[in-house]
């Protein structure tokens, strides 16, 4: 959707990113504490969503539906950022 919305409304000149953080150290795991989640009623809490940040961690987050998004995702993973959007801009025939 972000693409979508930075060819569309790149033409108006708005500009849209999109950030993808990588990892960076904290501290977090020394200084979390988890109080009471092996006692009733946040133990089953605890693990239904220890369950879903383990389903989660396997999820595809780009899933093509239709030949044109094979296809459309296949570009994306071969080219780079510019080379993808002037190839997006000149089939959609999109103006900048």
């Amino acid at each position: 959707m972000s693409e979508a919305l930075h060819l569309e409304g790149g033409h108006f000149g708005i500009r849209t990113i999109v950030i993808e953080p990588g990892f960076f150290k904290t501290n977090i795991s020394e200084s979390h504490h988890d109080f009471g989640v092996a006692e009733p009623p946040y133990d089953e809490l605890s693990e239904t969503m220890a369950k879903l940040e383990a389903d989660l961690a396997g999820t595809r987050r780009r899933v093509p539906v239709g030949t044109d998004a094979e296809m459309v995702l296949g570009a994306r993973a071969s080219l780079d950022d510019a080379a993808f959007e002037k190839a997006m801009r000149e089939v959609l025939k999109l103006d900048r």
